[in-house]
């Protein structure tokens, strides 16, 4: 017998084996880490703490989604600036507090509080998750796995999701699911992914120019046919049971423009407390204030605030578009995991009327964007990927 006949080739099984039980103790690993940054948050939930002006905001929608229905709930007599989608989440918390206090008499206290911040903090749990299954194959399970670690147990999510109860965290999982389908090709999905993040909260707006110049010259004119309509299709679903009584199929549309459009008007400020270029625009007395002596109509040098914002902002969001444009590299993963990145940072950065907490997007697109820096340093060197 020859003994060259039983010879494993480099790389045969024990290799693949290997890899398979690095993969598993990596992922064993990711889960015991997640489970305990979400007893971290489920801790920090319980508190009696909270962005009070927002909290007291969203039981008050939820209340009114329960009391008046979802077709009333819009009324120029009540005040609300988000679009639908979340709605519907808020909805669905109300009848959920309702089965425990059918008055609301309690909806004050700790109880609806908390009962607000879960949806936030399950979705942060899932953006680590998610940004782990992005990278997962893409680079080793090891890069994968400190990406997602980076952002699970960072405190600037925890602190926005489990203490304030914001709800910036399910807008990012949107948005990393949207970046998952521009990855894979899937410009449609990605298109309908895109729409239902602008629904969430306005800022999802920001994924259009990544959408744009990733997909440039990747796509067919069919493809990007058939992402129009799924967005406009999306578009109409979420907001048309608000509006019962459309006349005709544009009203929605022009339902939810007038929405932003007054949301935009909400906060005119060059820095809503956020610590960007704007910031000394607001600073007195060692504070970052807001409100209308603040408004980025002031001018500097002759030129608006929000003026010399904006134009910064489209000339990064250009040398970013002609990078994506130019970069010729196989599976782009890096190239577009940096140029979201730079999107979101640039625009927290340059543009006026941000808040401090749309940052978030960024430090997602920065964690995946570490990992994928590393799959190509590790392809320009020629090392291979391991399971380690």
């Amino acid at each position: 017998m020859r003994t060259e006949a039983t010879r494993l080739p480099p790389g045969g099984a024990p290799a693949a084996e290997d890899r398979a039980c690095a993969r598993a103790s990596i992922e064993r690993r990711l889960g015991e880490a997640l489970v305990l940054a979400g007893a971290v948050r489920v801790f920090l939930l319980l508190l009696p703490a909270g962005f009070r002006y927002d909290v007291h905001s969203f039981i008050a929608w939820a209340r009114r989604l329960v009391e008046v229905g979802i077709p009333r709930f819009y009324d120029p007599a009540a005040f609300c600036d988000y679009p639908p989608l979340y709605l519907y989440v808020l909805y669905l918390l109300g009848k959920v507090y309702e089965f425990f206090d059918p008055g609301f008499a309690g909806s004050g206290g700790r109880g609806f509080t908390a009962l607000l911040k879960v949806p936030p903090v399950a979705a942060d749990l899932a953006c680590a998750y998610l940004i782990y299954r992005i990278l997962r194959g893409r680079v080793s399970a090891r890069s994968a796995y400190l990406a997602a670690l980076a952002y699970a147990l960072n405190p600037l999510p925890i602190f926005v999701s489990a203490v304030w109860g914001q709800i910036d965290s399910v807008l990012i999982l949107v948005m990393l699911a949207t970046v998952k389908l521009l990855l894979e090709g899937r410009l449609v999905l990605a298109a309908g992914a895109t729409a239902a993040a602008v629904l969430v909260k306005p800022q999802g707006l920001f994924l259009v120019p990544l959408v744009l110049a990733s997909q440039a010259r990747r796509q067919s004119a069919r493809a990007w046919a058939g992402a129009g309509a799924l967005a406009l299709v999306t578009t109409y679903a979420v907001v048309r049971p608000f509006r019962p009584g459309a006349a005709t199929l544009v009203e929605p549309f022009a339902f939810l423009f007038d929405a932003f459009r007054a949301t935009a008007a909400t906060y005119t400020s060059s820095s809503v407390s956020a610590f960007n270029v704007w910031a000394l625009a607001g600073l007195e007395d060692g504070l970052i204030l807001w409100g209308e002596r603040f408004a980025d109509a002031r001018a500097l040098l002759g030129v608006e605030h929000r003026t010399i914002g904006l134009a910064a902002l489209g000339v990064l969001l250009a040398l970013v578009a002609s990078y994506l444009v130019r970069e010729r590299r196989g599976d782009r993963v890096a190239p577009t995991l940096l140029a979201g990145a730079a999107i979101f940072l640039g625009i927290f950065v340059l543009a006026t009327r941000m808040h401090e907490r749309y940052v978030m997007p960024a430090v997602a697109l920065l964690a995946l964007a570490s990992g994928g820096g590393r799959a190509s340093a590790r392809r320009s060197s020629g090392s291979p990927r391991r399971g380690s």
